[in-house]
């Protein structure tokens, strides 16, 4: 059956649709603007340019008072949630990023450590310095959680045969 009607979904969004969804851009850069206590900034852009936009959104349809005020609750939960979510996340991925870096400087000293005993970088002064060393020294030459970590997931990841083939039996 052929039918010479469009589509009931569209992929190319009609003028009103898109003048609402300015309007709703418009107002989040409002809502940001003023959680970040740029409140000059937000009151220039709501006068400016926000209010052309629906201008122009109320020319090309009717938009009502209640629309606009639905339109302005949802951007500003919108901005709420992602604050929130933010302020969530934020110290989440700094501590990530934080280990990650040491996970690097630990991964480089392990890596600049075994090539010290090839005479390509300097080794320790004298040997006495590693047996001197405090117990709560972190120098790459000391095992750390992380090697104990990843020798016990190597293990487990093994073969079932080679690990029960290495237990007295």
């Amino acid at each position: 059956m052929l039918s010479a009607a469009p589509p009931p979904f569209s992929s190319s969004p009609t003028a009103p649709s898109l003048l609402l969804r300015e309007v709703r851009v418009l107002y989040r850069r409002v809502c940001i603007l003023r959680s970040s206590a740029k409140n000059e900034d937000a009151e220039t852009l709501f006068s400016g340019q926000l209010a052309a936009a629906i201008v122009r959104a109320r020319e090309v349809q009717e938009v009502s008072e209640t629309q606009l005020a639905a339109i302005f609750s949802a951007e500003e939960d919108r901005v709420d949630t992602a604050q929130t979510l933010a302020e969530v996340l934020l110290p989440l991925l700094n501590a990530a990023n934080s280990a990650a870096d040491l996970q690097r400087s630990f991964s480089s000293q392990r890596f600049s450590a075994s090539h010290a005993g090839m005479g390509l970088e300097p080794a320790l002064d004298s040997p006495s310095d590693a047996g001197s060393a405090p117990e709560n020294n972190t120098s790459p030459l000391l095992p750390g959680i992380a090697d104990f970590i990843d020798e016990m997931l190597t293990q487990d990841r093994a073969p079932a045969e080679g690990r029960n083939s290495r237990r007295p039996g």
